[in-house]
């Protein structure tokens, strides 16, 4: 009997040095749902309601309405990729988030960050949390779960549906009258920083714009710096000097190629589904349980289709090109350029269909999408029309893409 007591009292005592070790290396306080590090193919996105990619998480990456536990992944195998890449990103009251970093050759994962609102109070990663170290654990001190859209404007992170505007606006412009039908966007997107004046109080609304100047749209709409010598920068192509004038299918075609195509593997419900299909166009594959997941459709095209669903928006949806009243000259315009959008989409080694194929897919996406409208009340899409300044402001606002970084890769 006392052997049978030495014995349990050594399993005791072995038992409480691995609690205590668990404690001092921070894995065992973490709250992690998968560990602070392992196997990224033994990792479970099972026990997680939402998984998002780290681009979506920093972009468009809208909250769940209810309490929910959320993984972000970021495939990062840089040693500098820490937890401070995420701060300033508003965490609301209610949820249970993990942020980690994996590599998928390598087959590791390592948590950057836990963070717990589950207490009613709504934290700002790297302003009320530690970002020391892979903890990421939550500071004591917590603000209410407060502030309006207006009053975080100036955070990296901001979350709104598209055509919501950023008032009060900071700005103004002696060109741009407030009862003008780009005001909203004009002055949206100047306070998000995405679009600028001329200085002197002047925007020039419908001055048009070129396609060297969609260029410098596209770069700050992910969030990457203008490149060295930018006027020479390309292989072949030059799409910063490029100074002919955008028409509507041109900037349509090419805003809408930004949308990222990376996501989680959560799937969407049977609604969601069939409203994503009735959008026509959209790049899609149907799982065995016939539903979508994110993972094989345009995230950012979702989170803006399911904002604008919220918002009420009505689209009447085009199923081909031929439903447009001008499909000859739409047909006609992309058989024009198919060459030039073959540099401007990137699409080397693909064959003349092919890209035509791509184009109508993409125009057909933005106008089911809200991003652009027909000139008439009968649809007319008028692709050669020149582009001016105030109506490419009105298609980023129709889409919630009013500020740098927003797309994200």
């Amino acid at each position: 009997m006392k052997r049978i007591r030495n014995i349990l009292s050594i399993v005791l005592c072995v038992a409480m040095l691995l609690s205590l070790s668990l404690v001092f290396n921070g894995l065992a306080d973490t709250g992690a749902l998968n560990g602070e590090s392992g196997k990224w193919s033994q990792f479970d996105k099972g026990v997680y309601d939402v998984v998002v990619s780290s681009s979506t998480f920093k972009g468009t990456f809208e909250w769940p309405d209810s309490p929910s536990k959320v993984c972000v992944t970021a495939s990062a195998t840089n040693p500098s990729y820490t937890i401070a890449k995420f701060n300033g990103i508003d965490i609301p009251a209610g949820m249970i988030v993990d942020i980690y970093k994996y590599s998928g050759s390598a087959d590791t994962y390592t948590l950057l960050g836990h963070f717990d609102t589950t207490d009613g109070k709504s934290i700002t990663i790297g302003k009320d949390t530690s970002t020391a170290g892979n903890s990421g654990s939550n500071s004591t001190s917590k603000p209410s779960n407060s502030g309006t859209i207006e009053e975080k404007w100036g955070n990296v992170r901001k979350t709104y549906h598209p055509g919501q505007t950023a008032k009060p606006y900071s700005n103004s412009y002696t060109d741009v009258a407030s009862n003008a039908w780009y005001y909203d966007a004009v002055m949206t997107l100047t306070e998000g920083g995405l679009l600028a004046g001329y200085g002197g109080g002047k925007f020039g609304p419908n001055d048009a714009l070129t396609r060297g100047q969609v260029a410098i749209i596209v770069t700050r709409l992910v969030g990457n710096p203008m490149p060295d010598d930018y006027l020479n920068w390309g292989n072949g192509y030059k799409p910063y000097a490029d100074n002919a004038t955008a028409s509507r299918a041109f900037a349509a075609i090419r805003l809408m190629d930004l949308i990222d195509r990376t996501g989680g593997t959560t799937s969407l419900t049977e609604y969601e589904t069939a409203l994503a299909k009735d959008a026509g166009g959209l790049c899609y594959n149907i799982a065995s349980n016939g539903k979508l997941t994110l993972g094989s459709m345009w995230t950012a095209v979702y989170d803006n289709w399911r904002a604008g669903l919220t918002a009420g928006k009505q689209i009447n949806y085009r199923t081909s090109i031929e439903d447009f009243p001008d499909s000859a000259a739409i047909h006609q315009w992309i058989s024009e350029n198919w060459e030039l959008m073959g540099d401007v989409l990137y699409l080397q080694g693909y064959t003349k269909d092919q890209i035509i194929e791509t184009c109508e897919n993409l125009l057909l996406c933005a106008y089911n999408l809200g991003m652009v409208s027909g000139v008439d009340d009968k649809g007319t899409f008028d692709p050669y029309g020149n582009l001016t300044r105030g109506q490419v402001s009105q298609m980023l606002f129709n889409m919630g893409w009013t500020f740098t970084n927003v797309v994200g890769y």
